[in-house]
């Protein structure tokens, strides 16, 4: 999507059109994701190579004012812990939350018992986990997804 990403755009169509059943076509399917999407107003929620009848069901489900989440994401929901996010350490999910706490890298590196240059090491890994460039970024990022909420 060149100017918005999925969930900003989903959170303007939540906030304008509160009614409009969304269905949420993606190749994610990290519970983060899933949670922000439907925070911010989606009905339903599918990989993108799901099947034309699977489509076609989900669409029916929501335009019917219900919830569609496919059976083996809803298990994957239910059973995943608060604290777990898909590709990303324990720690760098810790990082991230101190990140948000506007503490230099030296403090995180106190709060997490580990030297500055493994901190460095954990902004890297997210730099390149997530496609990002800065520590802002990574901040924006990890609000927009949720992943700092489920840190909090």
């Amino acid at each position: 999507m060149p100017v918005l990403n999925g969930y900003d755009t989903m959170k303007l169509i939540g906030e304008q059109y509160a009614d409009l059943p969304v269905l949420v076509l993606t190749m994610y399917d990290a519970d983060y994701s899933v949670l922000s999407m439907l925070r911010n107003g989606a009905r339903g929620f599918l990989p993108k190579n799901c099947g034309k009848q699977v489509l076609l069901h989900a669409l029916e489900v929501i335009s019917n004012g219900e919830f569609y989440i496919p059976q083996t994401l809803s298990r994957k929901l239910v059973a995943g812990s608060k604290n777990e996010v898909p590709g990303l350490t324990d720690r760098e999910v810790e990082f991230l939350g101190y990140c948000h706490q506007d503490l230099s890298y030296k403090e995180i590196s106190e709060k997490m018992h580990v030297s500055e240059r493994t901190v460095h090491g954990y902004r890297n890994n997210l730099f390149l986990k997530l496609d990002r460039n800065s520590r802002s970024s990574l901040v924006d990022y990890a609000f927009k997804t949720g992943i700092i909420g489920i840190v909090e």
